[in-house]
């Protein structure tokens, strides 16, 4: 572990000032100097990955079903959703699905059948005067009716009941929020970090579908929660107290 280390020796009071002005440059990181920069931005990086790190952790409870930190808890995944999610060829086995599936679940010859059934449903739909698309929508769920009936598999009853996490099928979301350490962000792609104003850093992601993702299963609360606060005041306290070794160390 890097650390700093200063002694310093002057009066009570000099202290006192050194203190309130590594706080200062901590909040405001302008007008004191290069170091006062860096402290500054260094605190409101220890800041940024603090809040980000309690983000994603209750984006990780989220998504397994649970409450997040921040109280939050998201609406589950339909069976229809979870139906469409990626499956991996043991997870297939597993499943009983094996060999060449070329509607959902359906094999070769199925598929064929169910065309067959299709295209003849369609055919005197149509005849009878009814629209093409309420045509096909009719002629599809009665070919799928016509093969449920004679024991095909579908993603529905065959996938939709698995236990997966949401929001994490591709994980670009999730790696968005990876914070880093310390005063160190991870630089994850698709990230939103800016810790270079004064008085403030901002984080986020994005990642195109965030902001309809969180209108559905918010990624934090409109208010940070208290306990993501201590997390981030606790960093916070760290870049103060090695600003203030720092300028200790090169003479107040």
């Amino acid at each position: 572990m890097a650390t700093i280390t200063a002694v310093y020796h002057g009066s009570r009071s000099g202290l006192f000032a050194l203190i309130a002005r590594a706080a200062n440059a901590a909040a405001n990181g302008n007008g004191g100097g290069d170091l006062a920069d860096e402290i500054g931005r260094g605190v409101r990086l220890r800041m940024g990955v603090a809040l980000l790190s309690q983000v994603q952790q209750a984006f990780l409870e989220k998504s397994r079903g649970g409450t997040g930190s921040d109280g939050i808890k998201w609406k589950p995944l339909s069976p229809a959703t979870i139906a469409q999610r990626r499956t991996t060829a043991d997870e297939r086995r597993s499943l009983g699905i094996t060999g060449r599936r070329e509607r959902g679940l359906l094999t070769p010859a199925q598929n064929r059948r169910w065309k067959g059934i299709f295209a003849s449903r369609l055919a005197k739909l149509m005849a009878q005067g009814m629209a093409a698309g309420e045509a096909k929508a009719i002629a599809a769920k009665i070919a799928w009716a016509v093969l449920k009936s004679e024991g095909a598999q579908t993603k529905l009853a065959v996938l939709g009941s698995r236990k997966v996490d949401i929001g994490r099928d591709t994980g670009i979301l999730f790696r968005s929020l990876t914070p880093g350490v310390e005063d160190r962000p991870s630089g994850s792609p698709d990230q939103i970090f800016d810790a270079d104003s004064p008085g403030a850093v901002i984080v986020g992601t994005n990642v195109a579908y965030a902001s309809d993702f969180h209108k559905v299963r918010p990624l934090w609360p409109d208010t940070i929660p208290p306990e993501w606060m201590r997390a981030v005041n606790a960093a916070a306290a760290r870049g103060i107290a090695l600003g203030l070794a720092k300028l200790i160390a090169a003479g107040g």
